[in-house]
């Protein structure tokens, strides 16, 4: 049972990172097409 708490725990600290990554990949992505629009 408490190994399941501090697991819960840990995916819950860990959200922040998990989002900031998510999100810097899809501005990456984003910044990527409008340069090659912009390019054209």
């Amino acid at each position: 049972m408490g190994t399941i708490v501090g697991l819960a725990l840990l995916l819950q600290d860990q959200q922040p990172v998990l989002v900031a990554v998510l999100g810097s990949l899809a501005l990456v992505i984003v910044a990527c097409w409008f340069w090659l629009v912009v390019r054209k």
